[in-house]
């Protein structure tokens, strides 16, 4: 599931498609058909994979159909034990909400992770992948003193561009971490190891002003090591 929401300018939006365009183009290049994904985009009519015709995106994306489309779509494709979810969210942001296309409308950590929860009991997946391209994203891996606000929890593998406090770097090519971590995994790293050489990319780039975030183990920590950049080889 791809998805990028309205940004506040248009430079922004192209960047952010771009980002988008390159995840969509390495799941289709690693196999993942195009009846297996959902792509919401501002920009639904457009060729994305080059075959001059308008058949990528499925449409612009609204609170709800992005529940339906995690709750129910996503179970009814077949998804079960085994067989892994990839759910990649880029746009403008706030603490522990992130926008859709429609004027003012958010999503929350806690609905994310309501729907999310729905899918596994529904479906039975147990490898979940949220990748979180957005201002403060990190908030969506830190839980409030009460313990809300996290999408962490076991069997999910939750990363984000950025850490609660900061912003996402963007260039005209797109967004600095998205672009290094969708190029590394179509090299076939894996996900940690597309994380880090990510990191390493971001911190060239942005130094200490942006810190992208993992956590695969459920515990609402960062333990991707992104800090440590000094032992990446």
């Amino acid at each position: 599931i791809l998805k990028i929401g309205t940004a506040e300018t248009p430079e922004i939006d192209a960047a952010l498609a771009a980002s988008e365009d390159l995840a969509y183009n390495t799941f289709l290049a690693a196999g993942v058909t195009k009846a297996r994904i959902q792509y919401f985009s501002p920009q639904p009519d457009r060729d994305v994979d080059g075959n001059s015709l308008n058949d990528d995106v499925s449409d612009i994306l609204s609170h709800n159909n992005l529940r339906d489309v995690i709750q129910d779509w996503t179970r009814d494709s077949g998804v079960q034990i085994g067989v892994p979810v990839y759910l990649y969210l880029a746009g403008p942001a706030e603490l522990d909400q992130i926008f859709t296309e429609a004027s003012g409308e958010t999503v929350t950590s806690d609905e994310l992770n309501l729907w999310l929860s729905n899918l596994e009991a529904t479906s039975g997946t147990d490898q979940v992948t949220v990748i979180l391209e957005a201002p403060y994203s990190g908030s969506f891996i830190e839980a409030g003193e009460d313990g809300s606000g996290s999408l962490s929890a076991p069997n999910r593998v939750i990363i984000t561009s950025s850490s609660p406090d900061q912003i996402d770097f963007l260039t005209p090519e797109g967004a600095v971490f998205s672009n290094s971590f969708f190029a590394a995994l179509g090299q076939e790293l894996n996900l940690r190891a597309a994380f880090q050489q990510a990191s390493q990319d971001v911190f060239a780039i942005a130094g200490d002003l942006q810190e992208p975030w993992m956590d695969d183990n459920g515990n609402g920590l960062n333990d991707g090591m992104a800090q440590d950049l000094g032992s990446l080889t």
